[in-house]
């Protein structure tokens, strides 16, 4: 891609300076992108702990709840097939936290 061009005149670096341009841009927006997906992921990965944390209430003590907003034993179902589907975004998550707290036990 770079330094293709065999022009003596000098025309063929500015081509290329500008290609150089374009690819860091696209650079830019794949980063701006991908960044947009981890944000998305961590708030996915936290809303299914937050679901699991409900889950692991017992039915007995929810229902002792005086709220409209207590999940019915139709929908805790639904939410334990939510979060029974491996999600490989959870545990490369939490591998990541793992790794970085031994890196951070290590350096102390």
């Amino acid at each position: 891609m770079f330094c293709s061009h065999a022009s003596t005149d000098g025309g063929g670096w500015k081509a290329d300076m500008k290609e150089a341009g374009n690819l860091v841009k696209a650079l830019s927006k794949s980063s701006a992108i991908i960044s947009h997906v981890r944000n998305a992921i961590g708030r996915l990965n936290s809303e299914l702990k937050m679901i699991q944390s409900i889950l692991d209430i017992a039915q007995t003590k929810l229902d002792e709840l005086d709220s409209q907003d207590k999940p019915s034993l139709h929908e805790r179902n639904l939410l334990k097939g939510l979060c029974d589907v491996p999600s490989p975004s959870v545990f490369a998550t939490d591998h990541t936290v793992h790794k970085l707290i031994r890196s951070s036990h290590q350096a102390l």
